[in-house]
């Protein structure tokens, strides 16, 4: 079903433009579409083993798209209805056998767990998801952005319990292959220097922070995602205020009102959007 490839594509560029709604309506659309295609197979007369073959792609596209639209719902702020989206999507990946599927699954309810204050829970996630990309790695050697972004997620987190010694080491092996080329272009190279930054802050070590600060900006300020320059923007307010003086509280201002901005531009949900049903 080529339309509903095109349509998840087209919903992936639109959530990196921070197009919301608009993601959510094309993965909408996709799974009209094979809600509609589902209908049609029992009209038609196809072997028993076609069939099956059929029934298997459309439940994994099922599935797919059930992640892609809880990322979606979790940079919407609704954490509790992208967990619910994901429970059924976990069972079938880990059924299925499909180590990427399942570890970008796992990340992603490690989010909405962190996101719902249970960083226990998500920390277990993000590592069971990390197991499962080790695995999708090492069957494919040339796709290292899984193990990237499970470095990344167990980094971001270690922070956020106070375990600054293991958050460094991840965020070291996170960088470590973020500066390999196939990967260095994709946006979590962004989170990596922002997380660091945000790490060095937390020791005070305010001139490293800058400088990975500095390169986290750089990354996403010629990008369209305007969650991650909201980010940016608000962990360099801390770091102008971790600097003090008068000065810095002005430029911490700035920073602030930026953040805002960015923010702004994500054009979330209108009061009268409801989540889409899954």
């Amino acid at each position: 079903m080529f339309q509903v490839m095109l349509l998840a594509r087209m919903a992936s560029i639109q959530r990196h433009r921070s197009q919301f709604e608009e993601a959510i309506g094309r993965y909408e659309e996709a799974l009209q579409v094979l809600d509609d295609w589902e209908v049609s197979e029992r009209t038609i007369d196809v072997g028993r083993g076609s069939w099956h073959d059929r029934q298997d792609w459309r439940a994994h596209w099922l599935a797919r798209i059930g992640r892609k639209r809880a990322n979606v719902l979790l940079l919407m702020g609704q954490p509790r209805e992208a967990e619910r989206v994901l429970r059924p999507v976990i069972e079938h990946f880990r059924h299925g056998g499909h180590a990427y599927e399942l570890a970008q699954t796992l990340f992603s309810l490690g989010w909405a767990k962190n996101s719902l204050g249970d960083l226990d829970a998500a920390v277990s996630l993000y590592r069971d998801g990390m197991q499962n990309a080790e695995a999708h790695s090492m069957a494919h050697p040339e796709d290292r952005l899984p193990l990237l972004q499970g470095h990344l997620y167990l980094g971001s987190s270690s922070i956020d319990r106070g375990d600054v010694e293991l958050a460094e080491v991840e965020l070291r092996a996170a960088l470590a292959l973020a500066d390999n080329a196939p990967l260095r272009d994709y946006r979590e190279v962004g989170r990596v220097h922002q997380q660091l930054g945000r790490l060095h802050l937390v020791r005070d070590e305010l001139v490293e922070a800058r400088k990975q600060l500095t390169r986290a900006y750089e990354f996403c300020a010629s990008r369209e995602d305007k969650i991650q320059l909201a980010q940016t923007h608000n962990v360099m307010g801390a770091y102008q205020l971790a600097a003090q003086g008068p000065a810095r509280v002005e430029r911490a201002m700035r920073a602030f009102a930026l953040a805002l901005g960015a923010a702004r531009a994500c054009r979330p949900p209108s009061p009268t959007t409801s989540a889409p049903p899954s």
